[in-house]
């Protein structure tokens, strides 16, 4: 596009060849910059010629800067031309540029002003006025134009003089040239230029690979400029929080979008760009306590930063310890705890041992002997200064007796022993064995004592115990026939999610209780006789321990509930407990793998048990093999204590004596009071112990 400014009348253009007349060439008035509202305004002056020329032709130049008045006359320019702010240039006829105009002063042009590029101007005048302002062009007679733009801010030179810059060094030199009119700024810090716009940046602490630099010229207008600078410096070492075995998300400090990779074993498990001012978030799955975390960062030039190595700190307080039985007799303790782990013991708040845990997780901390009903805590505490709730344990007499006024009464003094408190309670009825024979197995499961009820209505101790305990579930063993509705309904009544399990016979609630155990199915069973309650209560307390549930059979047939509950849950290898008499050779035939433990009697086949599973206990309990509600109640507590029950009559068999001498037992406990096990009997039991 060529714009076209027409000549000014002759009579102007005479008075201005006066004034060249009357004012010599040589002379330069003083140029002053005055605010005139927002924009700066370019007074009056007369410019010599000669130089102009001469600078104005200069073909060694890029391109041509004026930072003063000038007058130009007969040149052809062959480059850009940069008006300077303090310059105004007055052409006076025949003016030829052969490249683009940039105005940040002023031109005022009598005519003869040709040019081949754009002329940048903030403002284009068809006349002269005064004042004139900055970015301003005032022209009167013919101007000709390629093209004209008041876009600012203008485009500017900047040629950066050095190569491969590096920032090996972490001091970084940038020699280069721009206008020398503009305020320069790299990274934040002002740069200083000479009277031909060469600079020298120096940048100090460069780990980046690029320099900003902001450029502001005499209208305010900024341009940005970016030098790359070739980044040879690994970032720092990344800065990570703790990394615990519940964490979700591994977060720290890297370098400013740095690559940011954790990898265990490896193998890369989370990868994030770190934000702008350098934290970063690793999303991962939580991980195991011990396990290695790398983490390093990488820059966009590619460079790796040293590794830093997290391991995952272990939060988990270990477990309670299991601890066995102590009696005033006792002169260790012993138990199991996590490996490794310190257990401490306490009597009545008073420390009386500590032992660091082996390999196996098994301890036996020698004790000096305490009385009866000491309380003694024993706590253990993991590599990490984790420290586990306490187990707490009553020393317990030689001889004592856990009882009640009725069996209901005994289960609850049963659960007083064991259970500080308990989220759910088995229910059975306390008059008859039929539901409750494999109950014991799923009440340890489930860390429940087992409560007993007449059938009709629940009995008052009952609820007060399992108020006592803050239990929310109970779980009925048997149909409405064993424990009516009005049990059930007493029990909502009172706040607790009631659950049955019954089947049609007792041969499928056992199979039902089975399947609740063990709902992916299990390699091994119990089978005892359902008819008669004392070799499913002789083998309860081991089954529990064990994780095995109890199935029930007819004497000389395999119950169909039973035979579908093997199939269904996998059992390949089953116990037979009992006689021949008691559990056929025909049934035994028919279960997979029977391995047999009975003898002549309920008392021999206790025994045949005990000794086929083994006790790690110097504490026994004894029940009598004469009743089943002792033993059934007393079943849970004695698993919960790692111990078992002896059966007992109106003396002790003898093989059960001949066992309590070989196992040297320190203590027991009676289940039941006087009427079930007599005085004579534990005075007999107590010369048997150790």
């Amino acid at each position: 596009m060529k714009i076209e400014f027409q000549r000014i009348t002759y009579g102007f253009l005479v008075l201005i060849l006066l004034l060249g007349i009357l004012v010599p060439s040589e002379t330069f008035a003083t140029k002053k910059l005055e605010e005139d509202g927002e924009e700066k305004v370019l007074h009056d002056m007369v410019i010599g010629s000669s130089e102009a020329e001469e600078t104005a032709q200069n073909p060694e130049e890029d391109y041509y800067v004026t930072v003063g008045n000038e007058k130009w006359e007969d040149v052809i320019i062959n480059q850009d031309v940069y008006i300077g702010p303090k310059s105004i240039v007055t052409v006076d006829g025949n003016v030829q540029v052969n490249g683009d105009v940039y105005v940040y002063g002023a031109i005022r042009s009598e005519g003869g002003l040709f040019i081949n590029g754009t002329l940048n101007a903030k403002r284009v005048l068809d006349m002269w006025s005064v004042p004139i302002y900055q970015g301003e062009v005032q022209l009167r007679g013919v101007n000709n134009f390629e093209k004209v733009s008041n876009k600012v801010p203008y485009e500017i030179p900047f040629f950066i003089y050095n190569e491969d810059l590096t920032n090996k060094t972490r001091t970084v030199v940038i020699e280069g040239k721009t206008l020398p009119f503009l305020d320069v700024y790299a990274d934040g810090e002002e740069v200083a230029l000479d009277e031909a716009g060469i600079f020298t940046a120096t940048v100090e602490d460069m780990i980046t690979d690029r320099v900003e630099f902001e450029l502001t010229d005499n209208f305010g207008g900024k341009i940005n400029k970016t030098v790359e600078i070739k980044d040879v410096i690994p970032p720092a070492t990344p800065q990570v929080e703790e990394v615990t075995e519940d964490t979700t998300e591994i977060t720290g400090k890297a370098e400013a979008y740095s690559t940011v990779d954790a990898t265990v074993s490896g193998d890369v498990i989370s990868t994030v760009e770190a934000r702008e001012d350098g934290s970063f978030s690793l999303p991962i799955k939580k991980l195991e306590a011990g396990t290695e975390i790398v983490v390093t960062a990488t820059d966009r030039a590619g460079n790796i930063s040293e590794a830093v190595k997290v391991v995952v700190v272990d939060i988990t307080a270990p477990a309670a310890p299991q601890v066995a039985i102590v009696s005033e007799k006792s002169t260790s303790i012993s138990g199991t705890a996590e490996p490794g782990s310190t257990v401490v013991v306490k009597a009545d708040d008073r420390q009386i041992g500590r032992i660091t845990v082996g390999a196996d997780g098994k301890f036996v901390l020698p004790i000096v002997k305490q009385p009866a009903g000491t309380v003694i805590t024993v706590t253990a505490t993991d590599k990490a200064d984790n420290e586990s709730e306490a187990t707490v344990i009553i020393v317990k007499a030689e001889v004592e007796r856990i009882s009640g006024y009725m069996r209901y009464d005994t289960a609850v003094e049963v659960s007083k022993q064991g259970w500080n408190s308990a989220d759910t309670v088995i229910i059975t009825r306390g008059d008859d064995f039929a539901d409750a024979l494999a109950g014991v197995p799923l009440a340890y499961q489930l860390d429940a004592p087992i409560l007993m009820t007449p059938s009709k209505r629940l009995w008052d101790n009952t609820l007060e115990e399992i108020k006592r305990l803050g239990a929310e579930h109970a779980i009925i063993l048997g149909g409405e026939g064993a424990v009516s509705k009005s049990v059930a309904k007493a029990l909502e009544d009172a706040g607790l999610e009631v659950e049955r399990i019954n089947g049609s016979s007792r041969f499928e609630t056992a199979a039902l209780i089975a399947e609740r155990i063990a709902p992916e199915g299990i390699d091994n069973a119990v089978i005892a006789n359902g008819m008669d309650f004392p070799d499913a209560l002789s083998v309860a307390s081991y089954a529990a321990k064990e994780g095995l549930p109890i199935l029930l059979t007819m004497n000389n047939k395999l119950a169909n509930a039973t035979e579908a509950a093997v199939e269904e849950l996998g059992v390949k290898e089953t116990i037979v407990v009992g006689g021949k008499s008691v559990v056929a050779e025909n049934v035994e035939r028919a279960l997979p793998q029977p391995t047999r433990l009975g003898g002549n009697d309920r008392y021999e086949t206790n025994i045949e048990i005990a000794a086929h599973f083994g006790l790690d206990t110097k504490h026994i309990y004894v029940a009598t093999g004469q009743n089943y509600a002792d033993a059934l109640s007393g079943g849970v507590l004695a698993a919960k204590e790692n111990s078992a029950i002896l059966l007992v009559h109106h003396r002790i068999p003898s093989a059960v004596s001949d066992y309590m001498k070989k196992e040297n037992f320190e203590s027991l406990s009676i289940f039941g009071g006087t009427g079930a096990v007599d005085s004579s009997v534990e005075e007999d039991l107590r010369k048997l112990l150790r």
